[in-house]
């Protein structure tokens, strides 16, 4: 069916999340997701702070 197939393929990617995260050093996928939203945060907060120089 095509649910069955849906899901197939979302686990496929959440695996493929995992081992990304594994290989790069992180324990989880959901550990890598928070340190990128963290890096993205500080990134945005330092070209704040540039353009206001």
């Amino acid at each position: 069916m095509i649910a069955d197939e849906a899901t197939k393929r979302d686990q496929g990617a959440a695996d493929q999340a995992e081992l990304w995260a594994n290989w790069y050093g992180f324990d989880s996928a959901s550990e890598m997701k928070k340190w990128d939203d963290q890096a993205e945060r500080e990134r945005l907060a330092d070209l704040a702070g540039k353009r206001d120089e």
